[in-house]
């Protein structure tokens, strides 16, 4: 028995260099099959199949084995109007090869084809983000979901309304994570330099609420520029005060607690107070002057306005400004002597506007 061991253990050695040598020369002769039919196909005589009315009873069986379907892929690649090709790709993504699919370019022209690929790049996405966004196999699975949409800009288009739709209806958790594909898609576009804020204000829009046509024309001729244009600046200040001053009034007329309103009418306040610090002074200051003379703001939102604005601004101040702003800062139901003894500033600003007045005077 003892002596039997070795020439056991020789004959086991010897089948399995004999089966890998079967398989590197079946290999071979695969690789050099393959070359073959790429150097000879020809798309013409293979769609004659079709034409003819004939089945091709050996294509399910050939897409079983993943080198043949490497070789559909690469002839799919050079002839993609080839409808014998197009008809193989479509068997093979019935088949469950969505992922292996995604590396042909020409698959993302037929709807289905891409709808499969591209709902499993994003359910991997998605089973990834919930183990978390900052891990490798996260940003592995993002590279191939950007590798299949940033194909052209039509796939780019139809995922950016996928991703909109199923975030809108499943909320939470899952609408999170598809605001996050969408915006890092939004910048992998634009690192291929795509063009991609007519889309973007294009896909914002719904029936019910679209933006002014000259409004979006005066943004996309700035990025299209480059540049900064006087004039499509103050378009988009005043449709942005707009779109301000109608959303503090429907928040006026909610039905909700007077805290709850107060809370949501501060955040539009400070919205008012940024486009104010960007060179919307005077419309801001004429509206919440108007506001508060009609009784339509609390006091304490026009003080916590203007100590926001006291912290924003400094000398010298335009005639414009102290006219709408010092009347405010003056008021005693606004200002009492308690609101200027903890915030200084306001006292700064009376002094310095009196002291200036005072100069006029005597000059």
């Amino acid at each position: 028995m003892l002596m039997a061991a070795p020439f056991q253990s020789s004959n086991r050695t010897q089948r399995q260099t004999s089966r890998a040598s079967t398989l590197k020369a079946a290999k071979s002769v695969e690789n050099t099959l393959a070359t073959l039919i790429a150097k000879h196909f020809s798309p013409d005589i293979a769609d004659t199949i079709f034409e003819d009315g004939g089945v091709i009873e050996w294509l399910p069986e050939l897409i079983n084995h993943r080198r043949w379907r490497t070789l559909l892929y690469e002839l799919m690649d050079q002839y993609p109007n080839c409808l014998m090709l197009n008809f193989a790709v479509k068997l093979i993504s019935d088949a469950g090869f969505q992922t292996e699919i995604s590396t042909v370019s020409s698959a993302a022209q037929q709807l289905d084809i891409f709808s499969r690929v591209l709902l499993t790049a994003i359910d991997t996405v998605l089973t990834e983000h919930r183990k978390g966004c900052i891990t490798t196999a996260y940003e592995k699975a993002f590279g191939e979901l950007a590798r299949v949409v940033c194909q052209a800009e039509h796939t780019y288009v139809y995922t950016m309304a996928l991703l909109k739709a199923v975030g809108s209806a499943q909320g939470g958790r899952i609408l999170a994570a598809c605001e996050q594909m969408s915006e890092s898609l939004r910048a992998e576009m634009e690192g291929r330099e795509h063009e991609t804020t007519a889309l973007r204000t294009a896909l914002a829009q719904t029936a019910d609420d679209q933006v002014a046509s000259h409004f979006t024309q005066a943004l996309l001729n700035m990025v299209s520029r480059g540049e900064l244009n006087p004039a499509d600046v103050t378009i988009i200040y005043d449709v942005t005060f707009d779109v301000c001053c109608q959303l503090y009034e429907k928040i006026a007329g909610e039905n909700e607690a007077a805290e709850v309103i107060m809370e949501r009418q501060r955040l539009v306040v400070d919205r008012l107070v940024h486009l104010l610090s960007v060179g919307g002074a005077i419309p801001v200051l004429e509206k919440v002057w108007e506001m508060f003379r009609d009784g339509q703001i609390d006091a304490s939102l026009v003080r916590y306005f203007a100590t926001e604005i006291l912290e924003i601004i400094a000398p010298p101040f335009s005639d414009d400004l102290i006219s709408l702003f010092l009347p405010l800062v003056t008021d005693e139901e606004i200002f009492d002597k308690a609101a200027h003894e903890r915030f200084p500033a306001a006292g700064e600003f009376i002094q310095y506007c009196r002291d200036r007045m005072s100069a006029e005077t005597a000059a």
